[in-house]
């Protein structure tokens, strides 16, 4: 079973896949645009980038970061930032419904979140970001960056909807259940 996950943003855009039968995910990230690049334009890079991480093989299941209000963020965004990530999740469900993947998803993160970094830990307002990079780093996995540590919390989230333990979790099985 291949599993892809997406964070995805204008700005940059972390994915991670995974397939069953490998020790540990493939991970990276790609620039949709920019500040003057249109939603459209932003959308056609999306689809290219995800055609590439699909040339060897079409995931079984795909799902991305559900957008959020961007204005509700730290620093706030306008609500124009908030349209262009829906319609990027827009365009990665219709990657999916074009390409005859079955299974798309978008989960928020109040769901995949907790689950990856354990449900006792609370991070202070604004270390979200620095705790999913540390986790990487306790499960063994290298990311360059925060979005490639989302990419990786919400591909291990959507293996544990499948009732799958990957490696990554195999040697941490009582870690997120103790809130470690």
């Amino acid at each position: 079973m291949l599993f892809l996950a997406l964070d995805i943003s204008k700005s940059q855009t972390g994915w991670a896949s995974w397939e069953t039968g490998t020790p540990k995910p493939r991970i990276g990230h790609f620039k949709c645009g920019n500040e003057f690049s249109s939603d459209g334009m932003c959308q056609d890079v999306l689809w290219r980038n995800i055609s590439d991480i699909c040339a060897f093989g079409l995931p079984d299941v795909m799902a991305v970061e559900a957008p959020s209000d961007a204005s509700k963020w730290k620093g706030g965004r306008p609500f124009e930032y908030t349209k262009t990530l829906i319609r990027l999740s827009g365009a990665a469900w219709f990657f999916a419904h074009n390409k005859g993947i079955r299974r798309f998803s978008e989960i928020e993160k109040n769901f995949w979140f907790p689950h990856f970094i354990g449900t006792n830990k609370r991070p202070p307002k604004g270390e979200q970001k620095t705790y999913c990079i540390k986790q990487c780093e306790d499960l063994g996995i290298k990311t360059e960056n925060n979005d490639q540590a989302d990419a990786v919390g919400i591909l291990d989230y959507m293996v544990h909807l499948e009732g799958i333990i990957p490696p990554w979790r195999q040697a941490n099985i009582l870690t997120r259940e103790l809130g470690r």
